[in-house]
């Protein structure tokens, strides 16, 4: 298989080079840099696979210019193709060359370049600037089950934290000084705090020890949080820092927030996962003894679990929070528009989803995974304000 994908890519570049010496003058010029410019990639692909110890801000950026090199080529080629399928279809329809509008044949084919070359600029703009581009979403959800005393209470959600991604620890603590200025009345974490070792996260403990919220703060477990090397060892290690850094880890089970003589309940499942991934989230025993007159909150990190379990379930969830989807870290994220290939994988993807009295949010995700960028997609710490709904 790997050698038919080379094949393919050899095939898809030879091509590529006669199609654009065939239809651009420029291309004389243009081909040597472009040409230089995937030895150059290949080169700095090959150094990941020596035993060099290059910064984690290198292989990042390593990473996002193959990435965008390989899609930006994708889209010429099958920009360009069909254009030459149809004429070559024609002349072999007419057993002689026959003439074309070459004006709109080169029209077409250096809008195609211009195309192309959106993804690589776009990219590139996801690694500098977009990827630690915070930004706090801000939402009031009202439900008539709220209890008097939380009126106006602020729950603040991160996830998917990511630490072994990040390569700027200044950056990071920026984010993270956002979550602290919000003063949250409860803070929540949605999971997956590392990529695959609890050690990722020595350089920012004391930054997420820092974090405090009036009624604590909380976190569960996310499928990458089960991937360490020593199995449940590992687990239990991240179990153990998050403690360390002032989290209570709901690990299918929950606990009541207290205001005055009123509280809620806020319940945790370990991963609920959809496909490949660990599938530990016992929400039965998670609100086992839960009265369902209680205004309850569920931390869930997958949101295929509201769909496939939570909205079966007997009992009432006012507001499950997940995160994972990312939004894939690249997608269009407008008030009237909203969009990314993750939404034909994952039903409920992106901010706020209502079913009756039940509602999710899918927060997109504080770091990053694979891809060093984000665009479009920003890492988002989101602000829930509750506020009492009266009954019609």
């Amino acid at each position: 298989m790997g050698i038919l994908i080379l094949l393919a890519f050899i095939l898809a570049k030879i091509y590529m080079f006669w199609s654009m010496r065939k239809h651009f003058s420029w291309s004389n010029w243009f081909m040597p840099y472009y040409a230089a410019g995937w030895f150059f990639i290949l080169l700095l692909i090959g150094m990941t696979t020596l035993d060099l110890e290059l910064s984690k801000w290198l292989y990042n950026l390593i990473i996002v210019l193959s990435v965008t090199f390989i899609i930006s080529d994708i889209f010429l080629v099958l920009w360009i193709l069909p254009n030459d399928g149809v004429a070559l279809y024609r002349n072999w329809k007419n057993g002689a060359k026959v003439k074309t509008n070459e004006e709109r044949r080169f029209f077409i084919k250096n809008l195609g370049v211009v195309m192309a070359g959106l993804p690589f600029f776009s990219f590139l703009h996801g690694f500098f600037l977009g990827r630690y581009n915070y930004k706090v979403k801000k939402i009031i959800l009202e439900s008539p089950h709220l209890p008097d005393a939380f009126e106006g209470f602020k729950l603040v959600q991160f996830s998917d934290f990511h630490a072994g991604s990040f390569d700027r620890v200044d950056r990071v603590k920026k984010g993270l000084d956002k979550i602290k200025a919000l003063d949250p009345d409860l803070l929540v974490f949605t999971g997956d705090m590392v990529n695959h070792s609890y050690r990722e996260l020595d350089q920012y403990h004391d930054m997420l020890k820092d974090l405090s919220a009036t009624y604590g703060k909380y976190s569960i477990l996310g499928n990458h949080d089960y991937y360490g090397e020593n199995g449940q060892k590992d687990v239990d290690a991240l179990i153990q820092r998050q403690r360390e850094m002032g989290f209570l880890p709901l690990l299918n089970e929950h606990t009541y927030i207290v205001k005055g003589k009123d509280r809620i309940c806020l319940a945790g499942v370990e991963n609920w996962g959809k496909g490949p991934f660990p599938k530990r989230g016992r929400l039965g025993d998670a609100v086992n003894g839960v009265d369902n007159r209680d205004f309850k909150i569920l931390l869930s990190h997958d949101p295929s679990h509201w769909e496939m379990e939570v909205r079966q379930h007997p009992l009432r969830f006012d507001l499950t929070m997940s995160g994972h989807t990312h939004g894939m870290q690249v997608g269009i994220n407008l008030p009237f528009l909203k969009w990314s290939p993750i939404k034909y994988v994952y039903k409920y993807w992106l901010g706020h989803y209502k079913e009756g009295d039940e509602n999710l949010y899918v927060n997109r995700g504080f770091g990053w995974l694979f891809f060093a960028g984000r665009l479009g997609m920003w890492p988002e710490i989101t602000q829930i304000e509750l506020r009492k709904k009266l009954e019609e």
